[in-house]
């Protein structure tokens, strides 16, 4: 028998309550991935709550699977999934403020990541504005997508704007399968 595997797996949105609280934690569902690869009866088996619960069920209820298989053919299978929740910041080279953004002398192996922002999004959540960026980050050779959020008029913010820049993570990812960048 071979287990499903996931063919589409988006990543689930991170909460404001939790982003503001800076709650990390991981969600573990148990569903049932259907002979059709579809999941199905989806529980929360452990909780984290501050709404990353009900997050990691809406962002499962859009994944697709191979389905597992019997004899050849696809039959339904019980499985736990973990939706990891964590909480990076970006650092972006402090040259890259400027405008365009010039990065004379950077060493790669301070700042290995490129980051391409696009998609500057201003929003008011709880009362605090709050500038949101689609992310595509190249690290390690790979490409990651993500929604990066920071405080207006905040150093972690820097005024950023859409561009291309040098970056590194302040704490370095353990290479979860589901993340969230702040």
């Amino acid at each position: 028998m071979t287990p499903p595997k996931a063919l589409y797996d988006p990543d689930p949105e991170y909460s404001d309550k939790a982003r503001k609280a800076h709650y990390q934690g991981t969600v573990i569902l148990w569903l049932i991935v259907g002979a059709d690869g579809l999941p199905r009866n989806i529980r929360v088996q452990r909780s984290l709550g501050m709404g990353l619960d009900e997050e990691a069920i809406k962002a499962v209820k859009l994944w697709r699977f191979q389905p597992s298989m019997k004899d050849g053919h696809p039959v339904p299978v019980m499985v736990n999934v973990e939706v990891n929740f964590r909480l990076y910041q970006l650092l972006p080279h402090p040259d890259s403020a400027s405008d365009p953004p010039r990065f004379p002398g950077v060493k790669t192996s301070k700042y290995p990541l490129v980051l391409h922002l696009t998609e500057g999004v201003a929003r008011a959540a709880n009362g605090e504005n709050v500038q949101g960026y689609h992310a595509d980050i190249v690290d390690g050779g790979q490409q990651l997508e993500a929604q990066i959020y920071c405080e207006n008029n905040t150093p972690q913010c820097l005024g950023l704007s859409p561009g291309t820049y040098p970056a590194r993570w302040v704490q370095a990812p353990k290479a979860p399968r589901w993340r969230s960048l702040v």
